[in-house]
């Protein structure tokens, strides 16, 4: 039983494949070796830390090596974040990985306009996520404000008017009723 003999054309197509396929070997053994280092040589593999960088609203932006194990929070303590810093989205207890990358987004500004029984009226540029509440800790009110008007919870909204009402007077007439 004799076995089948392969036309010219396919013996070419073989000998191709089996020369790229040494050429890439080679092409790898070569490359590699320039990048390991020399025998006797130990490798620099420091397992007990790791770099992460911090960017965007913060003081002091950086790549910190921190230990493994070290939490995003211990990163924001590093880096300092600025008073306009966006926290909100954080998981500030979660582990970090080796180079992982953090942009830090600075909170967004609004227009709030105030009218009524406050000293300033007009417009106050205010965070994005403020209530009535942080916007009474941040404005000058008249003597006779009622201020229970802004102890709500609720979020103000960009280009919102905003009237702080007069306290009404609670003196009884003389005279009776």
């Amino acid at each position: 039983m004799s076995s089948p003999k392969l036309p010219f054309h396919e013996w070419i197509i073989i000998s191709l494949l089996i020369a790229l396929m040494l050429s890439l070997a080679a092409v790898t053994y070569f490359r590699d070796r320039d990048t390991l280092p020399e025998t006797g040589q130990p490798l620099a593999i420091d397992s007990d830390t790791f770099k992460v960088t911090i960017h965007g609203a913060v003081s002091k932006p950086d790549t910190y090596t921190l230990k493994r194990g070290a939490s995003l929070q211990v990163l924001l303590d590093l880096a300092e974040p600025l008073p306009n810093a966006d926290l909100s989205k954080l998981k500030l207890k979660r582990k970090l990985k080796a180079d992982e990358s953090f942009y830090i987004p600075s909170k967004k500004l609004i227009t709030v306009y105030l009218e009524g029984a406050v000293a300033d009226i007009g417009p106050i540029q205010i965070y994005e996520g403020s209530s009535l509440h942080d916007l009474s800790e941040k404005i000058d009110l008249l003597p006779n404000a009622d201020k229970r008007s802004l102890k709500k919870k609720r979020l103000l909204k960009d280009e919102e008017t905003i009237v702080v009402p007069i306290k009404m007077s609670t003196r009884k007439k003389k005279g009776g009723a």
